[in-house]
């Protein structure tokens, strides 16, 4: 089971995706790829920053049309379990002087609430939150 972060889920989203993340993604069981909470705020977020205009309104229409039915099901909120990872990541990371962002921290807590990997380019982001990391990027079939 793998959570996405909001990198590999915005991905395929560009005019010229990566290769390797497409691959990697379709290699996948859709079964075992979820996306968080956190992740659709982000997705948000990144539209609400745009123009108003057509590539604006065509994203939101995509995310909201497309990719949130995908993954129904499979979104997965940060609830009380991945609060108390949360809790133990920042908690961990500031203690060794590698503070770890919110978005990350709250990604990571969900995918250890639920014994899971995440996947994502920010592999930095994440060494300090001790989940398993998979970087689609390096994917090669």
């Amino acid at each position: 089971m793998i959570l996405l972060d909001t990198n590999v889920v915005s991905e395929p989203l560009k005019p010229r995706p990566s290769a390797a993340v497409l691959g990697w993604l379709n290699a996948q069981d859709p079964w075992d790829l979820h996306i968080s909470t956190v992740t659709v705020a982000e997705l948000f977020a990144g539209v609400e920053v745009l123009p108003k205009g057509n590539r604006r309104s065509g994203l939101q229409r995509l995310i909201e049309r497309e990719l949130l039915p995908l993954f129904e099901g499979r979104i997965l909120p940060f609830d009380e379990s991945a609060a108390r990872e949360f809790g133990k990541i920042v908690g961990l990371g500031k203690a060794k002087g590698r503070p770890v962002k919110f978005d990350d921290g709250a990604i990571a807590a969900i995918a250890k609430a639920n014994r899971m990997s995440v996947s994502t380019h920010n592999i930095k982001h994440f060494e300090a939150t001790g989940v398993h990391v998979v970087d689609p990027w390096l994917w090669t079939p």
